[in-house]
């Protein structure tokens, strides 16, 4: 099993596109998929970047349409979830 939350004094990302654009962040967080985990890439020291990250991911779920199915994800856990 892969670590939940990897920290460090200094992380930044290269995030690079299938269009082959490259953009780099020097502050922030990642979360990468690794299977059926999560790790959480902890690149900030500042509480209100997490808060922010956290509102930001609600409204990208709610813009996507996927308001019911992540309240269903909250319900349930991760059983049979999925797009619908």
């Amino acid at each position: 099993m892969a670590d939940t939350i990897k920290t460090s004094t200094d992380v930044q990302f290269d995030v690079l596109y299938a269009d082959g654009t490259k953009y780099h962040a020097e502050e922030g967080v990642l979360f990468e998929a690794k299977g059926q985990d999560m790790v959480f890439h902890l690149g900030t020291s500042r509480p209100e970047v997490l808060f922010a990250v956290a509102e930001a991911l609600t409204e990208v779920i709610v813009d996507m349409g996927l308001g019911e199915a992540f309240k269903r994800y909250i319900e349930n856990g991760r059983e049979g979830q999925g797009r619908e």
